[in-house]
């Protein structure tokens, strides 16, 4: 995962069931903060993706209008400054 998240084009990776059905994602921020942590608590390597991926998905449709979208992102707490 996070050679995945090593790319510049990528900063996120859905996490998906043994059926490929999503079941949440994992920002490169997550791995970030987690990592920063791991230097103190220990464990980096032994967490889990379900441990730190996002559990409550939001998704939005390809004819919606990126203001509704940005106005969803903000109500659900996704985006923390604009």
């Amino acid at each position: 995962m996070a050679a995945l998240l090593s790319s510049p084009q990528i900063n996120l990776v859905v996490v998906c069931d043994e059926a490929r059905v999503p079941q949440g994602a994992i920002t490169e921020t997550v791995l970030v903060r987690r990592l920063g942590l791991a230097l103190a608590l220990a464990d980096f390597f032994t967490t889990t993706a379900a441990d730190v991926m996002t559990g409550d998905d939001t998704s939005c449709r390809p004819d919606d209008l990126l203001s509704d979208v940005l106005a969803m992102m903000h109500r659900r707490g996704l985006i923390h400054a604009l």
